[in-house]
């Protein structure tokens, strides 16, 4: 996937479910990618079993209108990380996320991103987001 996301899919949180389903019933699994406001940033403990230690994992909540969807940052924030980047989404930004549809049981579908941006001082961004994604559905 580039920068821009041009290998991903546009989808509103509502479709992600959807996405889930068909991907279980073999088709390949998808790249995405959502906008929405960040409303939540939590660090999720995670056990690893066969190690016996506990790791965090760095999610934030987005909600696009249409539904929330859990997005893990920890790779993208690692990655970041690793060229000096100290960028984080936080609470109240209306952000766009690209990334790998998850499954998370029990809270449900979910996206690994691999890149997350800040649109906020980009308000068109916000309006023109759901004719986007209903125009990339007839090209």
């Amino acid at each position: 996937v580039g920068m821009e996301g041009e290998h991903s899919t546009k989808i509103l949180a509502s479709e992600l479910p959807g996405i889930v389903a068909a991907s279980s019933f073999g088709e390949e699994t998808q790249m995405v990618w959502l906008q929405g406001d960040i409303i939540e940033m939590e660090d999720v403990p995670v056990m690893d079993e066969l190690e016996g230690t506990s790791t965090l994992q760095q999610h934030v909540l987005l909600d696009d209108g249409t539904g929330i969807v859990r997005i893990d940052c920890t790779d993208v924030y690692a990655s970041y990380d690793q060229y000096g980047s100290s960028f984080r989404l936080l609470k109240g930004m209306y952000a766009r996320i690209v990334g790998q549809v998850t499954w998370h049981d029990p809270s449900g579908a979910g996206v690994s991103a691999i890149l997350s941006q800040d649109l906020s001082g980009m308000p068109d961004m916000m309006t023109s987001w759901m004719v986007e994604v209903l125009d990339a559905r007839r090209h």
